[in-house]
């Protein structure tokens, strides 16, 4: 019998709760009204978006070993409490687009299996907080967008393609 593998659930503000879906591989929540709990579930899937839900870093070190994670226009979701950190991510792709996301907070997380970065947006990101991503990735980082964000200047990392958006 045929399993449900691929589930696209995003903008249905009704949807609560989800039900086990246990060969699911890639699930799409974003803007939906599914709780922390059932999100948690998706840690199983390789790739998940959550974009848009009242989530916080607890829901990402919770799915922070899925291979793709889409955490778009959540605020601060990878604001860490004081004394709080080091938790390894090893999300090889990292969406985070209008997160509010500062230089402190990407300090906070363990980013060795991290090959891409999406921090499109993020303001408060500069020199200093994409110098320690790319550090914390030791050289095995493949790719990275910076469209506005407050970045002058990377490291040096061979092979790294940077993506800039023009004329936004």
């Amino acid at each position: 019998m045929p399993s449900l593998v691929t589930a696209n659930l995003s903008h249905n503000p009704q949807l609560s709760k989800l039900p086990d879906f246990p060969n699911l591989v890639s699930c799409s929540v974003a803007s939906t009204g599914v709780g922390r709990g059932w999100v948690r579930g998706l840690a199983k899937c390789a790739v998940v978006d959550i974009s848009g839900l009242d989530l916080d870093y607890e829901d990402v070190e919770a799915l922070g070993g899925v291979e793709v994670l889409k955490v778009n226009r959540i605020n601060n979701v990878l604001r860490r409490p004081e004394g709080g950190g080091g938790t390894q991510v090893r999300v090889k792709v990292m969406e985070a687009r209008y997160c509010g996301v500062t230089d402190r907070q990407l300090r906070g997380w363990r980013w060795e299996g991290t090959r891409y970065f999406d921090l499109e947006g993020n303001t408060r990101i500069t020199d200093d907080g994409v110098g320690y991503v790319v550090n914390e990735t030791r050289g095995r980082m493949e790719g990275i967008k910076l469209a506005d964000t407050a970045v002058s200047t990377i490291p040096e990392l061979d092979g790294l393609k940077v993506r800039r958006s023009v004329g936004k």
